[in-house]
């Protein structure tokens, strides 16, 4: 059904886009990702920013820890996909105004997940987000804990040298 809307929008309520966004799914999580980029204007009335955000930062950080990289539903970001849709997010956000709360739950989300993750999980952290966020100069700032934290300590070093030698 979702998918079916996207190929043909029409006018969509923001009651059954809430009410899918709730489901567990991940597959149906998916669709309603890829829905909200491509017929976001068919939501009426439309979604709040702070609704629109937290499903997009709870699903891509749940693609991002269970990494499907075998699945039969291609709509469903894999791990490192996932890492890289939120360092392309969050350098999106920041040049929009009253972002700064979604900005730091994404980075808090990234902190929790790092710290109980184990070390596949940690390199698609580093690797795919936090190094491609840290190449906005503006961005590390919401990282400034890993730098003081022995556990993160090495994992900030690391993303901030490739950060740097990557910024425009």
């Amino acid at each position: 059904e979702i998918i079916a809307l996207i190929k043909s929008p029409k006018t969509i309520s923001k009651e059954t886009i809430l009410n899918w966004m709730s489901l567990e799914d991940l597959t149906v999580r998916a669709a309603l990702y890829m829905l909200t980029d491509k017929a976001w204007n068919y939501i009426k009335p439309p979604l709040s920013m702070q609704e629109q955000c937290s499903f997009m930062r709870r699903y891509l950080i749940e693609c991002l820890e269970k990494n499907l990289e075998t699945k039969e539903d291609e709509l469903i970001h894999t791990g490192f996909e996932a890492a890289w849709e939120i360092a392309s997010w969050m350098k999106h956000l920041r040049k929009i105004k009253g972002t700064s709360t979604v900005l730091s739950d994404i980075a808090a989300d990234l902190e929790r997940l790092y710290r109980k993750s184990n070390d596949m999980t940690k390199n698609r952290i580093t690797t795919g987000a936090r190094e491609h966020i840290f190449e906005d100069a503006e961005l590390v700032t919401l990282f400034d804990k890993w730098r003081r934290d022995p556990q993160l300590r090495s994992a900030y070093a690391a993303a901030l040298e490739w950060g740097k030698a990557h910024r425009k």
